[in-house]
């Protein structure tokens, strides 16, 4: 009997929990911004009182497999750069890219990504880099950076060529065998268990001479100050890639990402501060990367509660000159073990998507903090972060959002590609 009476009190609490979730998001969807379509999305979410209050602007990916978000964020990107001067495009690639000198062009950063086999180069991404391409030949060029840990063997050449210049009886330096030792590292991750210890104390060892070299060049007297001071940077970015490497493939453990997202942050407020102190900037990177306050997230185990991301460890130190926007769908991405990314709808129908797609949304934009500002109640389920409903006050994880339905999108009218374009093997 008391089990039947505890079930019956647990179902209902639920239906209560879910009904509450509707009701707030009922509440919400009268404030809602409609998007009419995408070459309307700067006027439709009011980009330029956004882009007027802020020096910084945080535009989110659900996936990075998604060229309906891509194109999205390139019409923000372009009316940022065009009308507001956002000249600086920090995207989540390596910290390489921040590098590039007037003697590179677009095409050898491509090759370089190439290299770091990473997924920036999905469909959408072309696009964006053949626009970063086209501003390099304008008056007002966009500058591209990135801030994600990654390594390739450009660095090492540059490195090597920048010491041997600039710090006196350095030949000792780079004969040690470090710089090797990262070589071969980035080309061969994986550990096998016997060689775990030796293998750490290599890593320990990599670590401490990229601590040293950085202390040497800071002591040099270079007439190139912002080479210097990226060299600087750049060893420690090489040393937490090697750090992140080493946990990932040795235990799998939540450090990993500890280590990465810490790194991130730093080469962010790097660039924030000391390179561009002046600029307006746009930051592209994931949803994930962009959370504050992952411990307030219900249902949030695979979100490492305990782990702050790139924008929570940064926020304090930008203050409030920052605006971030999320983006989500009413379609899910599901990966399979042997098939690429499919797209499936979503299935909470308590969450954020579910209500803006009964609702008729193609694109929606709602400015969380507006909703705050009003006394508005921003708890509601919603898919931002996961394969799964979370439920979280989301105006304090994100300042806006923008939701697309990609069941009711004509992908062939609006953007001439045929539905969720795979990528390219």
């Amino acid at each position: 009997m008391y089990i039947k009476n505890y079930l019956t009190l647990l179902v209902l609490l639920l239906m209560c929990m879910s009904s509450n979730s509707v009701s707030t998001l009922e509440e919400i969807v009268p404030h809602v911004k409609k998007i009419n379509s995408i070459s309307t999305i700067s006027s439709d979410i009011n980009l330029d009182e956004i882009a007027t209050n802020n020096r910084i602007i945080f535009l989110g990916e659900l996936t990075h497999d998604d060229y309906v978000s891509d194109t999205l964020s390139l019409e923000l990107i372009k009316t940022l750069h065009e009308k507001y001067n956002f000249n600086i495009l920090i995207e989540e690639m390596g910290l390489r890219m921040g590098n590039v000198t007037e003697r590179d062009t677009a095409e050898d950063v491509i090759k370089s990504l190439y290299k770091q086999n990473l997924i920036f180069l999905e469909l959408g991404e072309y696009d964006i880099l053949n626009y970063y391409q086209a501003s390099r030949k304008s008056k007002n060029p966009l500058i591209l950076a990135g801030i994600d840990l990654s390594y390739d063997s450009g660095v090492t050449t540059g490195l090597k060529q920048f010491v041997m210049h600039n710090i006196n009886n350095s030949t000792p330096i780079l004969e040690s065998k470090e710089l090797a030792f990262i070589t071969s590292f980035y080309k061969k991750t994986l550990f096998s268990k016997p060689k775990h210890v030796k293998q750490n104390k290599r890593v320990e060892r990599f670590v401490l001479y990229c601590k040293t070299l950085a202390t040497q060049l800071q002591l040099s007297q270079s007439k190139d100050v912002a080479q210097q001071q990226y060299w600087i940077q750049e060893l420690e970015n090489m040393s937490s890639y090697v750090s992140w490497m080493w946990y990932h493939e040795k235990t799998k453990i939540h450090q990993d990402f500890d280590i990465r997202d810490e790194q991130m942050a730093r080469n962010l407020l790097w660039y924030i501060h000391k390179v561009y102190p002046t600029e307006k900037i746009i930051v592209r990177v994931s949803n994930y990367h962009l959370a504050r306050y992952l411990n307030t997230i219900e249902n949030n185990a695979r979100l490492r509660p305990n782990t702050k991301v790139c924008l929570d460890l940064a926020k304090d130190s930008i203050k409030d000159n920052y605006f971030s926007i999320a983006f989500t769908h009413y379609f899910t991405p599901t990966i399979g073990k042997e098939k690429p990314i499919d797209y499936i709808p979503i299935a909470d129908e308590t969450s954020l998507e579910a209500i803006l797609h009964a609702h008729n949304y193609n694109y929606a934009f709602l400015n969380m903090k507006e909703l705050k500002a009003k006394n508005i109640n921003t708890t509601f389920n919603s898919y931002l972060l996961l394969r799964t409903s979370c439920k979280a006050d989301w105006a304090s994880v994100y300042d806006g959002i923008i939701y697309i339905d990609k069941e009711k999108i004509n992908f062939n009218y609006e953007l001439n590609v045929v539905p969720y374009p795979r990528r390219k093997t």
